[in-house]
């Protein structure tokens, strides 16, 4: 069975960006998860093909039974990732590729998922606002709008923060400076992942109740 990979970065870094292309590149071998939400679905939309649609109450129900890799809620609905929906990528045969919150990673690194964590760490600040600057430049009229600053400091801090608490739970880094070199960087460190051996915690291995 494939493994599960993981991105995690700071808000910002283009952790879901890269994933949505590394998809995109070859579909046929990754794949992400199907989230669920309690939103309606929009015309264009099914059930099972961008999300799970479900009610409040059965998200909620799916919680209380810990259903979730993570969850949050966005403007009034929820959002969420099951252990399930990761399965059954892995068991359909493809590698599962997913981004998550920084406060998830425990929830990946289980012996059941043994995912493969990928960090994304932001470029420096010079090198990142060239890189938005130009982005913004190809970008429609209606795009966000520009990078102040103070966003790119913020971002440094806050992978500061993240690197300073998780840096040992990482198998892979990749600095991204430009998306389409650190896709190509992506594409290679999960290739690498499916073929060498993982350090992995002493109990993934020996039975719970070894004495």
């Amino acid at each position: 069975m494939h493994r599960l990979v993981a991105l995690v970065g700071p808000s910002g870094v283009g952790v879901n960006e890269l994933r949505r292309r590394l998809i995109e590149i070859n579909p046929v071998t990754f794949q992400g998860a199907v989230p669920h939400t309690t939103r309606a679905a929009k015309s264009s939309e099914e059930s099972g093909r961008e999300y799970h649609f479900i009610n409040r109450e059965l998200f909620e129900n799916m919680v209380y039974n810990n259903r979730f890799l993570e969850y949050g809620e966005y403007r009034g609905n929820y959002y969420g990732t099951t252990i399930n929906a990761v399965k059954d990528v892995l068991k359909s045969g493809k590698i599962c590729v997913i981004d998550i919150e920084s406060h998830a990673i425990q929830s990946v690194r289980t012996h059941e998922l043994k995912a493969y964590i990928i960090y994304v760490k932001p470029a420096t600040i010079e090198c990142m606002k060239v890189t938005r600057q130009n982005a913004q430049i190809t970008t429609s009229y209606n795009a966000k709008r520009p990078y102040k600053e103070e966003d790119f400091q913020e971002m440094e801090e806050a992978a500061r923060k993240l690197e300073a608490r998780y840096c040992q739970y990482f198998d892979h880094v990749i600095v991204n400076n430009q998306l389409q070199d650190s896709c190509a960087q992506l594409l290679t460190a999960v290739r690498k992942a499916q073929d060498e051996p993982q350090w992995v915690p002493a109990n993934w291995i020996r039975p719970i109740n070894e004495s």
